[in-house]
């Protein structure tokens, strides 16, 4: 599975609105999107409705309801909502990842080699991000037996991370592939963001535990952060 969730957006988007208003030019790269989404549970929006109504001088909620009218949903990535009830608000259209794609996005960062911390050391690394890479350094190296003894993440531990702190961390890592990522903005929030969740994560919820199957999942969602700060920071 490709993870390319933004690539998916956007074309799903561009087709869309090809058929619902066949005389307006869309082209991937000019479809935007936010991550401070305005409707609860939905990670992604975009204001795409907003611009399209105001060359139509239609009412933009009209706008977005016929574009999503003409929507390929694809539960690879996004939870299907045909009826629009999470959806649109006030034009703008949003879009809340699927607990598959959330799981993609954790698996495969167990195989991904972690770069070392001490390539980090610069000025374009706030201080809390490198507070925080060196406490899940070594948490990640007292990992590594579990890491390597051949356990294979799977649904049932992914089910297992269901903290409200794990979900928000969850989504957070979904939605923030550097590989789709092209403005340094964007990277810089998203490292912001990962730094402060994944700091309430480790104190607030003990990664280690007697529950070999919860401490293996928790491990992989710490590696999991830790791979993608690590990663944002080549995008500033």
């Amino acid at each position: 599975m490709t993870l390319n969730i933004y690539s998916y957006l956007r074309e799903a988007l561009r087709v869309a609105v090809c058929k619902s208003f066949p005389d307006i030019p869309v082209s991937c790269d000019s479809i935007p999107f936010f991550f401070k989404s305005p409707l609860p549970l939905t990670d992604l929006n975009t204001p795409l409705a907003l611009r399209i109504a105001s060359q139509k001088k239609m009412p933009p909620e009209m706008v977005a309801k016929r574009i999503i009218s003409d929507f390929e949903w694809n539960e690879k990535f996004i939870v299907s909502d045909p009826q629009n009830h999470q959806t649109v608000t006030d034009g703008f259209i949003c879009f809340r990842t699927s607990l598959s794609f959330r799981y993609e996005a954790l698996k495969k960062n167990i195989s991904d080699t972690l770069p070392p911390i001490d390539s980090f050391c610069d000025d374009k690394v706030p201080g809390k991000t490198l507070e925080l890479l060196n406490q899940t350094t070594p948490l990640l190296r007292h990992s590594e037996i579990a890491l390597s003894s051949g356990i294979i993440f799977e649904p049932a531990h992914f089910s297992l991370l269901n903290t409200p702190e794990e979900n928000k961390l969850i989504r957070l890592i979904a939605v923030s592939q550097t590989e789709e990522l092209h403005s340094p903005g964007a990277a810089a929030f998203f490292l912001q963001e990962l730094t402060q969740i994944s700091s309430r994560y480790l104190n607030a919820v003990p990664i280690f535990s007697e529950n070999e199957q919860l401490t293996f999942a928790r491990v992989v969602l710490v590696r999991a952060s830790h791979k993608r700060i690590c990663d944002l920071r080549f995008k500033i």
